[in-house]
């Protein structure tokens, strides 16, 4: 009778087994632990913009025209407010240059006020005036009537910068 030869065990190999047994045994166990603790959800939101609709307007689209006699006239601007929210606005005035008479500052264009605020769907419309005045004649070029200065037709442009102040 001969004897056969032990076979050796190789003991990392079968501690790599062991370990990895060991590791699906845990992860099958553990991975119900977590499903208990997730959890699912929806929602859904919706939002509405106020409407914003602010009107201004002047009292006449012909400019104005500043005669030698009086030296100066007016122009009205309104402001109102139809939108959802209060509203604050300013107000500037650029004159435009007429051959040379506004940049020799002959010319000057002055708000009773420029700034102001209306309330949400405000049924009060506020009104500025806006005055132009001639200083200086003698730098206005321009003649009618076979020389005299009579009027002067001032062109302008009013730029309104309204935001929502709620």
């Amino acid at each position: 009778m001969s004897q056969q030869p032990k076979a050796k065990m190789n003991i990392p190999m079968c501690a790599a087994c062991v370990l990895l047994c060991l590791t699906l045994f845990s992860i099958y166990f553990t991975s119900g632990l977590y499903a208990k603790y997730t959890a699912r959800g929806n929602g859904s939101d919706d939002a509405r913009v106020a409407a914003f609709d602010v009107k201004v307007a002047g009292n006449g689209a012909d400019g104005v025209k500043v005669d030698c006699e009086t030296i100066s006239d007016t122009y009205v601007i309104t402001v109102h407010n139809d939108s959802e929210v209060a509203v604050s606005y300013s107000m500037n005035v650029v004159l435009q240059d007429m051959d040379g008479i506004v940049a020799n500052d002959a010319i000057t264009a002055t708000f009773d006020s420029d700034t102001g605020t209306l309330a949400p769907n405000s049924e009060i419309t506020n009104t500025h005036t806006l005055t132009f005045t001639v200083k200086d004649w003698s730098a206005i070029t321009k003649t009618q009537n076979g020389g005299k200065i009579i009027e002067a037709d001032l062109g302008f442009t009013v730029t309104v910068n309204v935001e929502q102040i709620d």
